[in-house]
């Protein structure tokens, strides 16, 4: 590809992450235990807020405590996207959670990201500014939230729905501090 002009190849990585047919973007795999976290959603309460031992029930979740998640992750989705365009790194790390961000950073995960822009762009994934450039950027540009689903009190699957009518995860949001965060959604 190295004939390639770089917006072109650019453009061709970006149809091959939002191509695929489960995921928009590579999902990382599960970390270790340890790194699961858990927060509240404001609209809960104590009680309905799941230990890390406990099963969460998505239909517990009433209609207005949806209606009200979805429009934060979409006010949060139009943030993101207008940091995406502007590549504004240390702005996306903010959004990040502390265990999402150093699960990224990780040199295995990064080389695991390596090779994939590594064969699509002729560049290598070396840091975690160059997952955002090389992966988040291309991948997640003018992204569409379409729906939620609930997969703790504190966590949600941002979803896509592609011409296909597929699911698409956009992203697994995490609430930490009154604020959603891009988390590792398990």
């Amino acid at each position: 590809m190295k004939w390639l002009p770089r917006s072109l190849a650019a453009a061709i990585l970006a149809l091959a992450l939002l191509s695929c047919a489960t995921r928009p973007e590579p999902l990382p795999p599960s970390p270790p235990p340890q790194t699961a976290t858990t927060t509240v959603i404001p609209a809960q309460t104590e009680a309905s807020t799941p230990d890390k031992g406990s099963s969460f029930d998505p239909t517990t979740v009433t209609v207005a405590e949806k209606k009200a998640t979805l429009f934060d992750a979409r006010a949060l989705i139009e943030k993101l996207n207008a940091i995406i365009a502007a590549k504004d790194f240390e702005a996306w790390l903010a959004y990040l959670t502390d265990e999402y961000r150093i699960f990224l950073s990780d040199p295995a995960q990064l080389a695991t990201y390596s090779e994939l822009t590594q064969k699509k762009l002729g560049i290598p994934t070396r840091t975690l500014k160059d997952y955002f450039l090389n992966v988040v950027c291309l991948s997640r540009k003018n992204a569409r939230l379409d729906d939620i689903e609930f997969i703790g009190a504190d966590r949600i699957k941002a979803l896509t729905i592609n011409a296909k009518g597929e699911s698409l995860v956009l992203y697994y949001l995490e609430k930490k501090n009154d604020t959603w965060k891009i988390g590792i959604g398990r």
